[in-house]
């Protein structure tokens, strides 16, 4: 599935409203437009770095309580969001290349378990670029990452929402 939005330039994204700026790119992130819209401050943005960066940078700097509560908008792995078609056009697409919302009844239900296991041990769901995994990676790291404390895996699921914003703002950018 590929998602068709229109390509953006850095000049447009310099000079719109803040509101447009925030519409424009408000799915760079899941569910965090305000995040998007905050990053319109640091304007003008010189490349697609710099823009990322103060993206990132608004999401860094939430306290804790507010920061569990951005990466909770976040769909789980073959969840039940994934299984019901609900999640963002972006998650379908970026899950949906390893067909994780239609995996045979046993492993949906392996995965029901592991990322009840994840979001009772660290307060969140499991965030990774699935992008860059294959389902036997995916899984590994998964399982990988449970051995990790509750500040790893903070800094882990801001380091691959930065992955994957990154590459989002790319395939919306013009070069």
């Amino acid at each position: 599935m590929t998602i068709d939005l229109p390509v953006l330039d850095l000049v447009r994204l310099n000079t719109c409203t803040t509101d447009e700026f925030a519409d424009l790119l408000g799915g760079v992130l899941e569910h965090a437009q305000y995040l998007v819209r905050r990053a319109a401050d640091a304007r003008p943005f010189a490349d697609l770095d710099a823009l990322h960066q103060a993206i990132m940078r608004q999401a860094e700097a939430l306290p804790e309580a507010e920061l569990v509560a951005f990466l909770s908008g976040h769909p789980e792995i073959a969840g039940s969001e994934a299984r019901a078609g609900t999640m963002t056009s972006h998650s379908t697409a970026e899950q949906g290349r390893l067909n994780l919302g239609q995996l045979p009844e046993g492993e949906a239900a392996r995965w029901i378990d592991l990322n009840a296991r994840y979001r009772s041990q660290f307060g969140f769901p499991f965030i990774i670029r699935v992008a860059e995994h294959d389902y036997a990676s995916l899984l590994s790291v998964f399982m990988q990452r449970l051995d990790n404390d509750r500040q790893n895996e903070l800094s882990q699921a801001l380091s691959e929402i930065g992955k994957i914003s990154r590459h989002r703002l790319a395939a919306r950018l013009s070069n």
